[in-house]
């Protein structure tokens, strides 16, 4: 019993030394109610109580800046400031005239400002229910690629290149056929208006910056839905310099490659105050007579089979884009851009019956308008408009009848304009947002003939609208 009381006064003498108010827990009454608490989870108890008691009562003194404010017995005359010493204050704490005077101060951090950028629509690509690959060609300037070869090792994607480098190469996603896959460069339709399909050996590859691969359903922003899917080729932008924007900023590269293979490009950029251009231009040429296994059309007989060069597998191309930039009050950003693609090369056949004469050339003139006017109505209403011209001839001569056992000598001419406006709109309150996109396109396929004798026409046409 002894020890028990002992217990007892010093829970009682602690309580009035932690106690804001003294005297409170002093009396008789209290301590001899103290002395019958002679178990652990009473005790706990008790003691979280007054502890929940003396924050708040500090709690109530912290938030009061200045003025009197007096919880628990004290008073706040002022309260101080920064965690680096600047701008520090201290205030008295005073107790009443019977208690001690204590110091006390608060601590004002500094200002926290948290920022972020807005997502742009080239990040929104993986926000996209899609399935979406990006391959980024940044580091691949110095190699002899085409885009068919980038493609091919693509999962899902399956490229049909007849030949070897710059050869006729088209694409199926997911089994889809290559005129169920659509091809774009910034958002501008490639795909050939008779055929349905697109070469990827005219498509150049050095003013390409990424390429995105949309495999089944297609987003919004793109014209048309395809079956097996999309891809889209984004080039290069206008990047800003520092220093002297007047300057021009001018890459040459050249690479050489075996069986004959050579590209040179050129590039250049330049801003005078508003006005930002640049200007890429390339070629490339490759002599393909690479050697490989010719076995006569018997490959169940290995005693005929021989190792020859391919035959009439060359092809020189050339490329140049243009774009201007500029900068005018109500609009986020304008270009004006200009690709042009020409293209010669011989078509070799099949392997066991090489062509020497037919050929095939191609020359495709694109010119697109991009305009990117300001956010509306507190940056919840974004707006895209594209306008764009198509103009391609395509050449095809084979007079021996090697490759459809048929004289041709064909000039075609392919015309193709439209234009697109992609909106979205952002709820005000609620994270939801509404895209909006039309496109109207109208295309002209006219064909001419001069094996045996000169044929032109019929003309074919389409119009399409999408909503």
């Amino acid at each position: 019993m002894v020890t028990e009381n002992m217990d007892s006064k010093r829970r009682a003498s602690a309580l009035r030394r932690i106690s804001p108010c003294p005297g409170l827990y002093g009396s008789a009454s209290l301590s001899r109610f103290f002395q019958k608490l002679n178990t652990l989870p009473a005790t706990a108890l008790l003691c979280l109580l007054i502890s929940v008691f003396t924050a708040g009562a500090m709690r109530g003194a912290s938030e009061s800046v200045q003025g009197d404010c007096r919880p628990g017995g004290i008073t706040v005359k002022h309260t101080g400031l920064s965690k680096n010493g600047r701008n520090h204050a201290k205030g008295k704490r005073e107790t009443k005239a019977d208690g001690p005077n204590m110091l006390d101060t608060l601590f004002w951090g500094p200002e926290i400002i948290v920022e972020a950028k807005r997502i742009l629509p080239d990040d929104e690509i993986f926000n996209r229910s899609n399935f979406v690959v990006l391959i980024d060609l940044g580091k691949r300037k110095d190699r002899i690629e085409d885009i068919a070869s980038i493609l091919s090792r693509t999962v899902g994607v399956r490229v049909k290149q007849y030949g070897g480098l710059g050869s006729f190469a088209t694409m199926s996603i997911r089994g889809s056929s290559s005129n169920q896959v659509q091809l774009y460069m910034d958002g501008v339709p490639l795909n050939d208006a008779y055929t349905g399909t697109a070469n990827l050996a005219d498509l150049p590859l050095g003013d390409v910056q990424r390429i995105e691969i949309f495999r089944g359903f297609s987003p919004t922003n793109f014209g048309s839905s395809a079956i097996g899917g999309t891809v889209n080729l984004v080039t290069s932008g206008n990047s800003d310099r520092e220093g002297d924007r007047s300057l021009p900023d001018i890459e040459a590269q050249a690479t050489a490659g075996s069986f004959g293979t050579q590209r040179y490009t050129l590039t250049l950029r330049s801003q005078i105050e508003r006005v930002r251009l640049r200007c890429h231009g390339g070629h490339m040429n490759s002599s393909g007579d690479f050697p490989f296994n010719d076995d006569n059309a018997t490959p169940e007989n290995l005693y005929d089979d021989c190792i020859t060069d391919r035959a009439n597998n060359d092809f020189k191309r050339w490329n140049l884009t243009g774009r201007i930039g500029f900068d005018l009050p109500g609009f986020s950003s304008i270009s004006l851009n200009h690709n042009m693609v020409d293209r010669d090369g011989g078509v070799p056949g099949i392997g066991t019956n090489q062509s020497t004469e037919a050929r095939f050339s191609r020359r495709r003139h694109i010119t697109y308008l991009k305009l990117k006017p300001k956010a509306i109505l507190s940056n919840l209403v974004h707006a895209d408009i594209t306008t764009f011209y198509s103009w391609t001839a395509e050449r095809f001569s084979d007079p021996g009848g090697d490759i459809n056992l048929t004289k041709q000598e064909t000039d075609n001419r392919i015309k193709s304009y439209g234009g697109n406006i992609r909106s979205k709109v952002y709820a005000p309150l609620i994270p939801v947002s509404l895209e909006i996109f039309f496109e109207g396109r109208k295309e002209r396929y006219h064909p001419v003939s001069h094996l045996p004798v000169t044929v032109v026409g019929p003309d074919r046409l389409r119009t399409t609208s999408t909503l």
